[in-house]
Order: C-alpha cells, then sequence, then structure tokens
C-alpha cells in the first residue's frame, strides 16, 4: 500500500493528539524529539484559537507547525520522524484515552512497515536503474572503443603504403599517444630535455615504473645502434627508470645490446617492443609491464 502525504500528515496529527495528554508533555516527548525548531514549539504551547481566546487544542497547534514547516519543505521529515517515534511508543500511561493511543500506535506500526516496503522497492528499482545505466555505458564505451581502435589500425595500415618513412616515424609516434588516449592512459607527448640534447618521444608512469619511449619507423631491421640512444637515455635517467622500444618492421634480436630484456613480447603487426631497464631486472621483472595487444 502506497502511503499518500496527505495521509501521513493526519497521522501525524493524530500522534500529537492522542499519545500524550498534557501539552507541555507533549511538546518535549513529541515535538522536540522530531527535531521541530523551538519557536515553533513555543508557539505550539502559547498559541490561541481567534474565534474563542482559548489555547488552541494539540490537533490545531500541531497542524499549524506542520503548515510552517511546509513553507521551508521540512514537514515530510518531522512527520516521518513522528511516526517512528510512535511505531516504538510505550508510554501509554500519558495518554489521556489509553485505547485512542494504542490504536494510533497501531496505525504507526502498519505505516512503519509500509514506508519500508516502499522504500526498499524503490531502492532496487534505483539500483536496477543504475545496473542498466552502467551497462549502457559500458556497451557505448566498448563499441566506441572498437571503433576508435578500428581507425587507428586503418591510419596504420594507410601509413605502411607511404613512401615517406620519416614522416612514419612521426605517425607511429602519434599513434602510440593516441591509443594511449584512448585507453585514457596518461602518457607525456614528445619533449627534448638536457638543453634540447635529447629527443624523448614519449613518456609514461606505472606502478612506480617510469618509462621513456622512443618510436622507430624505417624499411630495416632495428638493430643494437637504434637500441643504444634509448639506453643511453635511460641510464642518465633516475632508477625505476624504463625504455620502451617500438619499433616496425622488428628488432633484430641478435644484434640487440646485452642490456636490453630478451624475452621481450612480440607485437603483432607493429612490429617489436624492446624494454631496457635501469637498474638490472636482477632476475627480478617489474610488476605490471605494458602489454600491447
Amino acid at each position: 500500500m502506497t502511503e499518500s502525504p496527505a495521509n501521513l500528515r493526519r497521522l501525524a496529527l493524530e500522534i500529537i493528539a492522542t499519545l500524550v495528554n498534557i501539552k507541555r508533555l507533549s511538546a518535549d516527548q513529541l515535538l522536540r524529539r522530531a527535531n521541530v525548531d523551538e519557536n515553533l514549539i513555543r508557539r505550539f504551547l502559547t498559541d490561541r484559537d481567534p474565534a474563542t481566546g482559548a489555547k488552541a487544542s494539540k490537533r490545531v497547534a500541531g497542524a499549524m507547525v506542520l503548515d510552517e514547516l511546509a513553507k521551508e519543505g521540512r514537514d515530510l521529515a518531522v512527520i516521518g520522524k513522528l511516526i517512528e517515534i510512535a511505531a516504538g511508543w510505550d508510554a501509554f500511561h500519558l495518554a489521556g484515552d489509553e485505547y485512542m493511543a494504542r490504536a494510533t500506535v497501531q496505525k504507526a506500526l502498519e505505516v512503519s512497515r509500509s514506508v519500508a516496503e516502499q522504500e526498499d522497492r524503490a531502492r532496487v528499482a534505483a539500483e536496477a536503474r543504475q545496473r542498466e545505466a552502467a551497462a549502457t555505458q559500458a556497451q557505448e564505451q566498448e563499441a566506441q572503443l572498437k571503433q576508435q581502435s578500428l581507425l587507428l589500425l586503418s591510419q596504420f595500415d594507410e601509413a605502411t603504403r607511404d613512401g615517406d618513412p620519416h614522416g612514419r616515424g612521426y605517425l607511429l609516434q602519434d599513434l602510440l599517444n593516441r591509443l594511449f588516449d584512448l585507453h585514457q592512459f596518461p602518457v607525456s607527448r614528445a619533449f627534448q630535455r638536457n638543453d634540447g640534447g635529447e629527443q624523448i618521444d614519449g613518456a609514461f608512469e606505472m606502478d612506480g615504473w617510469h618509462y621513456l619511449v622512443k618510436c622507430r619507423w624505417r624499411k630495416k631491421q632495428a638493430d643494437g645502434r637504434d637500441l643504444d640512444g634509448l639506453l643511453g637515455q635511460v641510464k642518465r635517467s633516475g632508477r625505476q627508470t624504463m625504455g620502451l622500444f617500438l619499433s616496425s618492421p622488428t628488432i633484430r634480436r641478435s644484434l640487440a645490446p646485452p642490456d636490453v630484456d630478451q624475452h621481450t613480447p612480440i607485437v603483432g603487426r607493429c612490429g617489436s617492443v624492446g624494454l631496457c631497464q635501469n637498474p638490472p631486472f636482477g632476475g627480478h621483472q617489474p610488476a605490471g609491464l605494458l602489454r600491447v595487444p
């Protein structure tokens, strides 16, 4: 059963009117526990009926309190607190009519259960909507990732037919940066250091390791001479530094410097990736090495 705000208000007025007979005790036991402002409690105790001049009844004064709270949008919170208090009420000796008080408490218990069920249903529905939205977002992101990945692959394939090897090297650098961006992996673009004496094609940090990137795309296979430059940059860097050498075509491993790890995975169509480290591995590779699909 769905409880309307009007029904909840009527129940709150019954609680104020029937649970405690003496008005001052009603203010203490109900209104203050429901976090009603003191100025409204003062009015609850002192307001008079304009027609008769007599002090307003608990029901009339309670309606005034709820009306004032409604102007600030705070009435439902107080009503909910009053129903919560009534659902656990056992001080029936304070009531003027114990029978009426017990009936009001029983109604408060029923409404409390109903409200709790409503809240549970609303929570379950909200969680279901969140899961559905998350699944939809994941599907959209997956579709976008696939589309953008295919676009990058298409650009790579087009570059393989380009006759400008120097320009392809820069394109390979750009494709790598865009691949990182696509997977939301922070990477530093190409920069120079040591007063422009060294060109770094890219850099990133992962699991406490700093990686310097070098991109090469020429007709001949890369060999030890091509790796020497990156290896020197790594050795001139701080500890926990590694080098990532992205090459097309593949590295001639038999000619690679001994400092370069010989157990580096081959990277499908892009050629190969070489890894060199400062300090040396010492038989232990760092966790979370970059994996290129």
